[in-house]
């Protein structure tokens, strides 16, 4: 009698793995004052390159996927890190006889919640929708649509155009923008902390001339390169073509919407971008990092700066060395230095509360250059 073995199946497939092993390799020899905290690298960058080797990268957008810093499903329940030693652990105990019948017992429950959640999701998209379309005096929701890169759960179609949440938020906070600045006379925008992409894709569809300056650290530039690779088939300079360039000139380069950088190439950009957009990317930064960036903001920018930022800062002591944390007020009193603000008096507007909804506790400034 011979015990018959069950073939694994080859896991999801990553395109371009080396791409993201070199991110990672550059971000080790890059100069301290670039790299991300021990902290971040130990709860975010790490385990997230750990997460889209083992579940890829066709399917990030799923609900069903882990969290790029955190384990989605039951590990999430247990607040498991993906690549934690107790990761690892409860990928031991499911091997357990036994242990698989009381997970399925729970999984049948979360499907049921899922079942539930489905249809308050539904409901979500159409408020946001309309909401949207309400902000939107020149109808570019109407002519625009998600790419569906990533395989984004349940999306709204209307007229065989896809809306997922992500999509929308991103519409909404364009919009409100717009309210301050005409993207018709920008031409290039530098997003600090671009996540995968989402924000720069609606811009893009809705200004086609625009350059973008996309920076973010492993993996997230990573992502954000494969996801816009698929929404603007061309119109990406890899971070592979970026990090051999002695001066990037977004501007003197044909063809090219799209420039990912990670945070150790800011140096290497040798013309003015139009504006800065960041979205609780500073928070996440010792105050030595910031003031790094800082430099290269006043050096950089020429017209406006877009920030959502937290009314209070991270205050963990395993998160950071010094006991200063960068917050709303923080930044506006260091880019009022150079900058003045346009929407100071806007909180109790329905246009401001709209456009953040999902972050309450956070604040939108925008500011125009002296």
């Amino acid at each position: 009698m011979t015990l018959r073995t069950k073939k694994k199946s080859p896991g999801p497939k990553l395109p371009d793995p080396e791409l993201l092993d070199l991110m990672f390799s550059d971000m080790q020899k890059a100069d301290i004052q670039w790299k991300p905290s021990d902290y971040w690298l130990k709860k975010y960058c790490h385990p997230g390159a750990a997460i889209l080797k083992k579940y890829g990268f066709d399917n990030f957008r799923d609900y069903n996927y882990p969290s790029l810093g955190m384990v989605y499903t039951f590990t999430k329940g247990l607040n498991i890190n993906a690549g934690s030693l107790k990761w690892y652990i409860f990928e031991l105990v499911k091997k357990i006889p036994g242990f698989s019948h009381l997970f399925q017992l729970y999984e049948n429950n979360i499907a049921y919640l899922k079942r539930t959640m489905s249809k308050q999701h539904a409901e979500l998209l159409r408020l946001l929708y309309f909401s949207a379309v309400q902000m939107d005096p020149a109808d570019s929701l109407l002519k625009i649509s998600d790419s569906m890169a990533g395989n984004p759960t349940e999306p709204l179609v209307i007229e065989n155009r896809n809306y997922t949440y992500d999509f929308l938020r991103f519409f909404l906070r364009y919009c409100y923008a717009a309210r301050y600045v005409d993207f018709r006379k920008i031409d290039c925008i530098m997003e600090i902390g671009s996540g995968y992409g989402g924000q720069a894709e609606i811009v893009a569809k809705i200004h086609p001339h625009m350059k973008f300056i996309l920076i973010d650290v492993p993996p997230m530039s990573y992502v954000n390169e494969q996801y816009l690779n698929a929404a603007f088939p061309g119109k990406v300079l890899s971070y592979r073509n970026i990090r051999t360039m002695d001066t990037i000139r977004p501007q003197q380069i044909s063809g090219k919407n799209f420039f990912i950088l990670c945070p150790w190439n800011m140096s290497q950009l040798g013309e003015a971008c139009s504006m800065l957009w960041s979205v609780n990317a500073f928070m996440t930064m010792e105050m030595q990092t910031f003031e790094n960036y800082l430099a290269h903001i006043r050096r950089l920018i020429s017209k406006y700066i877009v920030l959502i930022s937290p009314n209070s800062g991270i205050k963990k002591k395993e998160a950071f060395k010094s006991e200063e944390t960068i917050d709303a007020k923080k930044e506006r009193e260091v880019f009022t230095k150079d900058f003045y603000p346009l929407n100071e008096r806007d909180e109790q507007k329905k246009e401001y509360k709209t456009a953040m909804f999902n972050l309450p506790d956070n604040l939108f400034m925008i500011f125009k250059k002296k």
